[in-house]
Order: structure tokens, then sequence, then C-alpha cells
């Protein structure tokens, strides 16, 4: 299996006028950044979407999920192969200028990743004073994930 983790830089999340949050956040696969070291996204919004996805997946309520970052066409389908605890992490752009990379990856530590980005963009929210129906809907979307990995 190759490791995983997700990367939110701290020291980059910024908080609009509007509340919104941007900040750089990328995954890594083995020794591969996806899509890259300094790749600038939205991930009060991207986290949100993830946790969800993932929560189905670890919870097997689907088989197969799309990642997608909120700036560029490019993302990350995670699915069951089928061995328990396991997940096989496919990494694409579209269209496709790259040839998808595939992993096999712990689904209990895309969870934990996944929860640990989010715990920091939340806690950058809550200093920043920035509470929005994003920000609700990460914590929510954390609170399923977190069911789904007991």
């Amino acid at each position: 299996m190759e490791s995983f983790s997700v990367h939110l830089d701290p020291a980059s999340l910024h908080a609009s006028t509007s509340g919104a949050i941007t900040g750089r956040l990328h995954v890594k696969v083995g020794n591969r950044a996806f899509p890259e070291v300094e790749w600038s996204d939205f991930p009060v919004i991207v986290l949100g979407w993830w946790c969800n996805a993932v929560g189905l997946v670890a919870s097997h309520a689907v088989t197969s999920v799309n990642l997608r970052f909120m700036d560029g066409p490019l993302g990350m389908t995670l699915s069951e192969p089928g061995e328990v605890g396991e997940a096989r992490l496919t990494l694409w752009r579209d269209p496709p200028r790259m040839q998808p990379v595939e992993a096999l990856v712990s689904i209990r530590i895309v969870q934990r990743e996944m929860l640990a980005a989010s715990r920091v963009a939340l806690e950058y929210c809550v200093q920043q004073s920035v509470e929005s129906a994003d920000t609700q809907t990460l914590r929510q979307a954390m609170l399923r994930l977190q069911q789904a990995a007991q």
C-alpha cells in the first residue's frame, strides 16, 4: 500500500471579506504531490465535499466516489477494490493531460488525514470568526466521516 496524506498549509489560509477561505491544499500519495505543493484552493468547501464522499465509501454506502478540487479540472477517484481496509485511489486531470495514477491506500488513513486537515481548516475559521454554510457543512461532514470510521 502507498502512503497517503492531506496537506493544508495553515500559514497560507486567508479569509476574504465575503468569508471565503483560500489556502494551499494538496494530497500526497507515496512521493507524489497532487495537484502540486503550491496548489491553492478553497479548503473548507473542498474538505466538506471530500469528507462526505469518503464517509460514503468507508460506510460501504457506495463503492466509488470522485474527490474534486474546486479550482481546476482535476481530482481523485476513491473506490473499494474488494480487500478489507484498502481503497484504490486514482489521480486524474480532465481533459487528460496526464496518465491517471493509481495506488492502493488504507481507507482508515484516508479518513484520518481528511479529518486532520478539516480540523486545521475549522480552527482557522474559529480564529478568524468565520462562520458560514460552508463551515457548517464541513462540521457535519466530519461527524459523518467520524461515525463511518467507528
